[in-house]
Order: C-alpha cells, then sequence, then structure tokens
C-alpha cells in the first residue's frame, strides 16, 4: 500500500511541475495575452515596457504602418533598452526623424517570425532597414546584439519579440 501512495503522491507532484512548467513557458512565450483583435501598435501601446518605442514610432510616423493588416515582426526595444544608449542618443534620434525611421526599421520584418522559427544556425533575415543577423541557441534568440527577452506576443497583424538592446545600423552616426 505504501508503494501505491508513494506513486500517487510522486504522480500528482510531477503533474503539478510540468503545469507549472507550462504557464512559465507560456508567459515567456507570450502566452496569457488576449491579443486576437489587437494589432502591434494597440499591444505595444498597452505594454509599459514599450512606453519609449511608441513614441519613437509616432515621433518617426511609423505607427500607421505597423496598424494595419499584414504580417509584421517587430522586434521592440524596451524601455530599459532604450535607456541603456549612450546619453543624448535618444533625444538625438528623436530630433532627427529620418535617423530614427532608419533606426526603427531594422526592428521591423515584412513577415511573421515566431521564436521557433529562428535557426540555430547564424543566418540573415532582411529587416525592413537591411539584413540583421539572428541566431537560436539554446533556448536565446539573438538579432544583431540584443537578446529577444519576451518572445512571440502574438497580434493581429504579427508578432512582437521584446529584446534588450536598440539594434543600431553600422551607418548611424549620432548628429
Amino acid at each position: 500500500m505504501l508503494n501505491k501512495r508513494t506513486l500517487g503522491i510522486s504522480s500528482i507532484a510531477a503533474l503539478v511541475a510540468a503545469s507549472v512548467s507550462f504557464s512559465a513557458l507560456a508567459h515567456n512565450h507570450g502566452g496569457g495575452y488576449d491579443n486576437d483583435k489587437k494589432d502591434i501598435v494597440s499591444l505595444a501601446k498597452e505594454d509599459d515596457r514599450f512606453s519609449t518605442l511608441v513614441t519613437a514610432l509616432e515621433a518617426a510616423g511609423m505607427q500607421d504602418a505597423l496598424d494595419k493588416d499584414g504580417e509584421y515582426t517587430v522586434f521592440a526595444p524596451t524601455n530599459d533598452a532604450f535607456d541603456a544608449l549612450p546619453e543624448g542618443a535618444l533625444e538625438a534620434l528623436l530630433d532627427d526623424t529620418d535617423q530614427l525611421r532608419a533606426v526603427l526599421s531594422y526592428h521591423v520584418v515584412g513577415d511573421k517570425i515566431m521564436a521557433e522559427d529562428v535557426p540555430s544556425d547564424e543566418t540573415t533575415i532582411d529587416t525592413l532597414g537591411g539584413p540583421v543577423r539572428v541566431v537560436a541557441s539554446y533556448g536565446t534568440v539573438m538579432v544583431d546584439t540584443a537578446t529577444v527577452t519576451y518572445a512571440d506576443i502574438e497580434a493581429s497583424n504579427g508578432v512582437i519579440h521584446a529584446i534588450d538592446t536598440v539594434i543600431i545600423p553600422t551607418d548611424y552616426s549620432a548628429r
């Protein structure tokens, strides 16, 4: 009888552990959002982590392009990513709409790419601003020098991946 009881307790413990693990995975990969009807811009506006990005999209006049039908992937720098820019860089970008558009374009892909679709071999993907290097390794997705910190936030017109670094084109120079 002790063996059956031990087996029963072990089974319940395993079920609880699996449930907790699945819940954590869903949270890390965008689960729990009710995104069926919301576009990328609407989701970003509702998420406090992306308020600086939303301000930048509005300043660049790019928010209208991302609230339309289509399939997009946005590698969305968090507020912390913008805060990590060198002093004065964000202000310089916000003052120069052309440069701001160029930088933000490196964060947008004209196709929906889920985290699981990123190959483990290093490859490049074409963003609206040009090619960037991507690689998935041991459960981490890297986009250029940025790490995806929260993946697969699905929207009606694509997907958002939160990143910890602003992707800066190699030809960018703050004025």
